[in-house]
Formats: C-alpha cells, structure tokens, sequence
C-alpha cells in the first residue's frame, strides 16, 4: 500500500521502554548555555549548574520517571521533575542520568554528562604545595637566624666573662705584686 501513516500516541497499549535522553536546557550561574548538543561541560568554582532534560520516548512522556547519580557511585537518587541541580560546584564531576517508563523499565541509554570545573589558582594542590614549602622554609630561616643570635650572644656573653676573668687576675696579681 501507498499512503500516509499515522497513529495517537495516547492509544498505544504497549508501554515502550524511552529510548534515550537529551539535555533540554541547560544554566550555569544564571546564564543559559546555547548549544543544541551539549556533551560536555566547562564552568568555574563556585558556580551553579542547573540541568533541564528529558526522555525520547513516544507513550506518555510525562509520565517518565528519572534518576540521576554521579559516575562512580552505586546508588541511583530518584527525581520528582527532569531537573538536576548543583547550587555549587567544586570539582570535576561525571552526571549520569537515566529515564524509566510507566511500568518501572528504565532505559538502557545513559546519558552522561561530563562537567570540568575550573578551580581558582590558590586552591590548586600545586599552589597549597608551594604555600606549605613556603612556611616550612621560613621556620627553618627563623630557627637559623634565632640560633645564630643565640651563638652570637653566647661568644659576647663568654668573651666578657674572659675579659672579667682577666681583669680579676690582673688586680690579684697586682695585689699579690705590690711593687
């Protein structure tokens, strides 16, 4: 047959697993990010991350149910809305969400979502490395200069006790030696 096809979603007896994910919208600090195929993410410390998504899917999409956790862990958190949001972002973090239909059946397709963040130079571990040799080598300077000053007054403190001393001999000597 020739034709046009057509069908009512709303009439569909089987429920069709959603066949994948996508990010509908995404905000980063206030700002929407303009792309139409995000796959990745770069922002900076300290900045909000509000990802909007939804499920591909034929047969109720409003019904779909989502979860979310990030990569790595082993527990799933569900959501009430297809909405994930980090009010603030510290560290590099890997998104993984997935959609599940009205009966429970989750989708094999993940979406991940990869997120870079971008921290500040002062809280790199190269620089919390430097700052900590930075300190240990001004105690160190510290302690060296402190010994050194106390070396110091100890030769002027023996060198005046020398000088006493032979002062102390020289009256007993003239004592001894009137003439």
């Amino acid at each position: 047959h020739k034709g046009i096809g057509s069908f009512y979603p709303g009439q569909l007896k089987q429920q069709l697993k959603p066949s994948g994910l996508v990010i509908s919208r995404c905000v980063v600090q206030g700002e929407d990010v303009r792309s139409s195929n995000i796959t990745a993410l770069r922002t900076n410390h300290g900045e909000s991350l509000d990802l909007y998504f939804q499920a591909v899917g034929y047969v109720k999409p409003e019904k779909y149910r989502y979860a979310w956790r990030l990569q790595g862990e082993k527990e799933w958190k569900t959501l009430k809305e297809p909405r994930l949001l980090f009010p603030i972002l510290v560290d590099d973090l890997v998104v993984e969400i997935r959609a599940a239909n009205e009966s429970g059946e989750w989708s094999e397709n993940v979406l991940t979502l990869p997120v870079q963040v971008h921290i500040p130079f002062w809280l790199a571990t190269w620089f919390k490395v430097l700052v900590v040799g930075f300190i240990i080598a001004l105690v160190f300077l510290v302690f060296r200069l402190r010994l050194q000053q106390v070396r110091k007054t100890q030769e002027l403190q023996t060198a005046y006790n020398k000088k006493i001393a032979e002062v102390e001999m020289s009256a007993l000597r003239a004592q001894m030696n009137p003439h």
